[in-house]
């Protein structure tokens, strides 16, 4: 469980990185750790859910982090390929929840965009 943890709370912060122009300050290991399981239980999510969220999250994190990486690409260019990225991940994990899942999904990353340290929508 905390390796799952980790992982979602590891992939959420990048893709808060990766939309932010500066980085964000970095949460404790716990803090992460209390904040993921916050999700879960507000999304309900089964353990088979939570372990599927993670492998995603794991995917897209790798995927973001070559983007960040990658020097022949401009920050425009980095930016699009991340939004492109954060859009297939969230496709991805939104076909792993039931209609009310998705509903409550939607609704706690909203209430906790300041918590990720997310500037979307702050600029």
């Amino acid at each position: 469980m905390k390796k799952i943890a980790s992982i979602l709370a590891i992939a959420l912060f990048t893709i808060s990185v990766a939309q932010a122009q500066t980085a964000p300050d970095k949460k404790t290991r716990e803090q992460r750790k209390e904040l993921k399981e916050e999700m879960e239980k507000a999304v309900g999510l089964s353990p088979a859910q939570s372990k599927e969220m993670n492998a995603i999250n794991k995917t897209y994190a790798e995927q973001l982090k070559a983007v960040r990486e990658d020097e022949n690409l401009t920050p425009d260019q980095k930016k699009e390929k991340a939004k492109k990225i954060n859009s297939e991940r969230e496709s991805k994990i939104n076909e792993k929840l039931s209609p009310d899942q998705q509903e409550k999904w939607k609704k706690w990353r909203e209430d906790h965009k300041g918590d990720r340290g997310d500037r979307k929508g702050k600029r």
